[in-house]
């Protein structure tokens, strides 16, 4: 489940995926990446426009209110940003599951290029080091 995006914040890609929390169950997580080369002049920018620490492996707990995620009974679920923007992808039951019973998605925001034959867990390995994963409350 992924989706290109344009808007205020450049091209941009969301995808999700389930991974493991550090308590070792499942929780929902969402990559924001761009495919431009740019990336680690301009993703940082963005980390920082959600309100996200953007130091490199940096987490931020709580980030502004106007920085949330939606799902909607039919299976899409949006990613309320600054000014209004918005940023929707189509998700799996097994996704929205662990999002509602924790109440929040982690949001991973890269900052190096995804390429387009990557998945959101290959690339957010890839980028480790060279990213920074806030928790976006789910409302």
């Amino acid at each position: 489940m992924s989706s290109s995006l344009g808007g205020q914040l450049g091209d941009l890609i969301l995808s999700g995926w389930l991974g493991d929390a550090p308590d070792g169950d499942d929780a929902a997580f969402l990559l924001l990446a761009t495919p431009d080369e740019r990336a680690p002049q301009t993703m940082p920018s963005v980390a920082r426009a959600l309100g996200f620490d953007s130091r490199p492996r940096a987490f931020t707990a709580s980030p502004p209110s106007d920085v949330h995620v939606t799902i909607s009974d039919d299976g899409w679920t949006t990613l309320h940003a600054p000014n209004g923007q918005q940023f929707t992808i189509p998700v799996h039951g097994d996704w929205i599951a662990p999002a509602r019973a924790r109440g929040w998605v982690a949001l991973v925001v890269s900052f190096l290029p995804m390429s387009s034959d990557e998945n959101a867990g290959e690339h957010t390995e890839r980028a480790a080091e060279d990213a920074v994963i806030g928790l976006v409350p789910l409302r």
